[in-house]
C-alpha cells in the first residue's frame, strides 16, 4: 500500500522518497538567511523550516522566491505562528498546542507527542506526531488536515 502524498495548503510533498527538511535559523543578516534558503533548495530540500522570532519577512521572501516549496515555522509562540502563516508558511512545527492557529490558516500541524504534551501540561487535543508517526488520534477541529492515520501501539 502506497503512503499517500502530503498536501499542505495546496503544496504537495511526494511520498515516493525520503523527504529533506532544511531548518534555517532566523539570522540577524537577511541576505545570509536568504542565501541559506536558496542553498537548501539548490541542494534538494523538499521543505524549509524557519526557527526564531522575526521569521515573517523571510517566509514572505521564500514564498515569493519559491512558490511551490513547502514552508514551515518551528515555534511555541502563537503570534509568530500566525504571522508566518499569514506570510505563507504551510506547516507549523509546534512546541506548544497551536492547533487552533493551524486550523485558522488551513496549515499542517506537527505537535508534541501526547506523553510529552501531558507531562508539560499542554492539552492533548492537538495533532500528535512522535518521531514522525501518529501514535494516537486525539480529536481535532474538522478543518485541520489529517496527515497520517494512527499507527497503533
Amino acid at each position: 500500500m502506497k503512503t499517500p502524498d502530503l498536501v499542505f495548503r495546496g503544496r504537495r510533498l511526494s511520498s515516493d522518497h525520503a523527504l529533506v527538511l532544511a531548518v534555517v535559523q532566523v539570522l540577524p543578516e537577511p541576505d545570509a538567511a536568504r542565501a541559506a534558503v536558496s542553498g537548501a533548495v539548490a541542494d534538494g530540500a523538499d521543505l524549509v523550516g524557519f526557527a526564531g522570532t522575526g521569521a515573517e519577512p523571510l517566509v514572505t521572501w521564500a514564498r515569493s522566491a519559491f512558490p511551490d516549496l513547502v514552508l514551515a515555522v518551528d515555534t511555541a509562540d502563537v503570534s509568530v505562528a500566525s504571522g508566518c502563516c499569514e506570510a505563507g508558511a504551510d506547516l507549523i512545527l509546534a512546541r506548544a498546542d497551536l492547533v487552533d492557529v493551524a486550523a485558522r490558516f488551513g496549515a499542517g500541524y506537527a505537535g508534541p507527542s501526547v506523553s510529552d504534551a501531558v507531562a508539560r501540561g499542554v492539552p492533548a487535543e492537538g495533532a500528535v506526531l512522535d518521531v514522525g508517526v501518529v501514535r494516537s488520534a486525539p480529536s481535532l477541529p474538522a478543518d485541520v488536515p489529517v496527515l497520517a492515520e494512527p499507527a497503533g501501539d
